[in-house]
């Protein structure tokens, strides 16, 4: 890489690192954030008892719940997720109960702001290893996916979605390696990346033998290597899979007789379900229907890019249509572009493919455990990534990747304002009945009174650590504004877009 290309991935590290930090200091605690109380309880499992849960089974763990209030119907704890999840957590927790408040989880919350952020740097590494032409417009493109509300809002608070996150960037980022170079410690560590993305959720399996099927194709199709030196390349990439994964498989066999658990929770579910359950299976609908369903295109497609809070925050519909549009827009480009260049036509026809089977088989599980969230779609977002980048490469315009970096820079300031305003001033998001008076008294946007934003800083940053103080928070979105101002200045004043050194 050269100085310039480095410089600009370390902007995207910090840019997303520091507002990852101001997320994390205003997300409200006590489970406010989707299941952030769950995961706390899998940590506290972890650290206090030091043995893996059995799902549905432990004292200190919820068993399956039926209750009308929730979208799905059935509530469960996380204890069928592997223990990699929250193992980068375990050594964090400070506090000697499992308290769910802001000093205890802050620490905790700046590991998940940390693995988003390694998400953005591998991404925008992986595209670089593309084509590194145009290193600016790939800034961009990662800045668009890494500040989507729904990211970067899971950088803020305690969660498994930023491990899985970082662990398919680096995939991705290894897999433009090994097709780059061909050295055998880069299929081995490419093995292993695949591994512990397996380990680590059960929907990112697609993407794990996506990318894994892509790099055997690739070897497959190489005339300078010999068949032997194909053979080992295959099984440096199989193994790590196999090693880390096996014994994992084995044991959920051996207790739910079912590798990934995900069959025996549903068939749980079914068993267990009361009269009045009734999983969309039950009532007519099927693979194809179910994206019809009622809220499934709300939290399905809309939680994807912001279903904040509780999944009750919600943006105006305009920024949800430039954001699918722009990602219908680059496919449309990436798919002309496949036209005419032949080489390009297994990985952009490769990535259509993989993106439809994941569709499927997230209708597939809604049938009978209906809670269509968009975070289940987060496994696609190097893939998409990848189609946008392709399918704006060829353009020599600044004008569309300046509109982008504008409007995921806008979109992500917008909703912390809007979660503030929702939580803090009108109290309208509060899922957990014990906050719903943690609100700032009196206050109005539109009194420019000092003693009026006082009360609400002192409501925001009620609990905080020193860490994340008023003036330290202040200070990192500070941060993370010069930091995309310089990259912007950046970019209009490089006299030539594919301009690199």
């Amino acid at each position: 890489m050269s100085k310039k290309i480095q410089g600009i991935a370390l902007i995207v590290f910090f840019a997303v690192f520091f507002f990852g930090l101001v997320w994390s200091a205003i997300v409200p605690p006590n489970n406010e954030a989707p299941d952030e109380a769950a995961h706390l309880q899998m940590v506290y499992f972890l650290k206090t008892h030091q043995k893996i849960p059995v799902f549905n089974n432990e004292v200190d763990l919820p068993y399956l719940v039926f209750d009308k209030k929730m979208l799905s119907g059935a509530y469960y704890s996380m204890a069928y997720n592997s223990p990699l999840s929250y193992l980068p957590y375990v050594p964090f927790a400070r506090s000697t109960l499992e308290e769910n408040t802001k000093n205890n989880l802050l620490p905790l919350r700046a590991i998940s702001t940390v693995f988003v952020s390694l998400f953005a740097i591998f991404l925008f590494a992986g595209l670089v290893n593309i084509s590194d032409k145009k290193p600016l417009l790939v800034a961009s493109i990662t800045l668009f996916f890494s500040l989507m509300p729904q990211v970067i809002f899971s950088a803020g608070y305690l969660n498994i979605e930023p491990i899985a996150l970082f662990l398919s960037a680096l995939s991705f980022y290894l897999l433009t390696c090994i097709y780059k170079d061909r050295n055998i410690i880069l299929y081995i560590l490419f093995g292993m990346s695949l591994g512990l993305l397996a380990l680590c959720k059960a929907n990112y399996l697609v993407l794990v033998l996506s990318l894994g099927l892509y790099s055997i194709y690739n070897l497959s199709t190489d005339t300078k290597l010999k068949f032997q030196g194909k053979i080992i390349r295959f099984l440096s990439i199989i193994a790590p899979v196999l090693l880390l994964n096996a014994w994992w498989w084995i044991r959920n066999y051996s207790l739910y007789h079912d590798p990934i658990i995900f069959n025996y929770i549903q068939n749980l579910i079914i068993k267990e379900a009361p009269p009045w359950f009734s999983p969309p299976k039950n009532s007519g609908f099927n693979i194809f229907s179910i994206f019809f369903k009622s809220d499934f295109a709300k939290y399905g497609y809309g939680g994807f890019y912001a279903g904040l809070g509780g999944a009750n925050i919600f943006l105006p519909l305009i920024f949800y249509v430039l954001f699918y549009v722009t990602l219908f827009l680059g496919f449309i480009l990436s798919i002309y572009r496949s036209i005419f260049n032949k080489k390009l036509r297994v990985l952009i026809y490769g990535s259509a493919l993989v993106l439809a089977l994941n569709l499927l088989l997230f209708g597939y599980k809604n049938l009978s455990d209906f809670s269509p969230q968009g975070r289940h779609f987060f496994p696609m977002i190097p893939i998409v990534a990848l189609l946008l980048f392709l399918g704006f490469e060829k353009i020599k315009s600044k004008i569309p990747m300046v509109t982008i970096l504008f409007f995921s820079i806008f979109a992500s300031i917008y909703s912390l304002i809007l979660l503030i305003n929702n939580y803090f001033v009108f109290g309208t998001a509060y899922t957990m009945a014990g906050n719903s008076d943690n609100i700032a008294d009196g206050f109005s946007w539109q009194i420019m009174r000092w003693g009026n934003y006082l009360n609400l800083i002192d409501t925001v940053f009620n609990g905080n650590s020193k860490l994340f103080s008023v003036y330290l928070t202040l200070a990192y979105f500070l941060l993370f504004l010069i930091l995309v101002a310089t990259l912007i200045i950046w970019i209009c004043k490089t006299k030539k877009w594919q301009e690199t050194n």
